[in-house]
């Protein structure tokens, strides 16, 4: 008979924290986004590769609605940040106030996600093909 988890054992009513919504309430409520595309993400100086973008804003619902299915599925939490590039992020907005930022990579298949900073830890998605498919639709969009 397998046995639950220690934390269930001592308190019954506590339920881990797996998705963004539990984690950060106020993503439930993006209402816009501006999406942020770096020129050559992957190559040249790691130092200075975020420095030239392309962007788009959105209040398309569809837009939306990519970001907050992809924060739906369970993430993982790390104390450190992986040792990959990001292609892009996405500041994400409620009511014009500045709400989250979000990084997502497809550099290499270690590196294929979606992460946001929280009290100084990193919460990492594994979104979906459809996730990264959007992204390049908002790429070729941007300006």
């Amino acid at each position: 008979m397998r046995r639950p988890p220690l934390q269930t054992l001592l308190c019954p009513d506590v339920q881990p924290i797996t998705q963004a919504a539990q984690l950060v309430p106020a993503l439930t409520t993006i209402d816009s986004a501006l999406f942020i595309f770096y020129n050559q993400p992957y190559d040249g100086d790691a130092e200075r590769y975020t420095r030239f973008y392309k962007q788009v804003g959105s209040r398309a619902d569809s837009a939306l609605q990519i970001v907050k299915q992809a924060l739906a599925i369970p993430f993982v939490m790390q104390d450190s940040l992986r040792n990959c590039r990001s292609e892009g992020k996405i500041y994400c907005f409620a009511a014009g106030r500045p709400l989250q930022t979000l990084y997502f990579s497809r550099q290499s298949e270690v590196c294929t996600h979606l992460y946001l900073i929280h009290e100084g830890r990193y919460y990492y998605w594994q979104p979906g093909a459809a996730f990264f498919h959007a992204m390049d639709a908002w790429k070729l969009r941007a300006r």
